[in-house]
């Protein structure tokens, strides 16, 4: 979920719903441990405080710690070790990479700028999201949930 930039970390933190496209991302922590991670899922649920969010997670150690799992309306699934592939939010991350890729920048402020105006592309293109990242496995299991119900 989270990705350095450049020589000097930041992190970008994304969140997107590939049934919908719709998308969260807070760009410029300076690490990625629990407390950011926490920092973000709290801003995430207050976004969308009716919704249950089901976070993909990999198995970063900073995505471990039990405050993180702790939260109401908010359900962790784990991928298996060396899955990333596996979550839809890599792929929109490769695009990411795109805004900064074989260029040179003066500072890291221009690198966020870069990527602030690719973030608001993607987020003003639900329908590209959803091409993206609505994968066929992810449409049948959340077929295969709604018959739960």
């Amino acid at each position: 979920m989270a990705h350095s930039i450049g020589y000097v970390n930041r992190y970008l933190y994304s969140a997107i719903s590939p049934m919908d496209g719709d998308m969260f991302n807070m760009i410029g922590f300076d690490d990625a441990t629990t407390k950011e991670t926490d920092i973000f899922l709290e801003q995430l649920k207050l976004t969308y405080p009716d919704n249950h969010i089901v976070v993909i997670w990999d198995n970063a150690p900073f995505h471990k710690p039990k405050i993180l799992h702790q939260k109401e309306n908010l359900s962790i699934v784990f991928l298996p070790s060396y899955g990333q592939e596996l979550n839809p939010v890599e792929r929109y991350f490769g695009e990411m990479r795109k805004y900064t890729a074989n260029q040179t920048f003066d500072d890291i402020e221009t690198i966020e700028t870069a990527l602030e105006n690719g973030i608001i592309i993607w987020q003003n293109d639900k329908e590209k999201v959803k091409q993206l990242t609505y994968w066929d496995w992810i449409e049948e299991q959340i077929k295969e949930i709604y018959l739960l119900f």
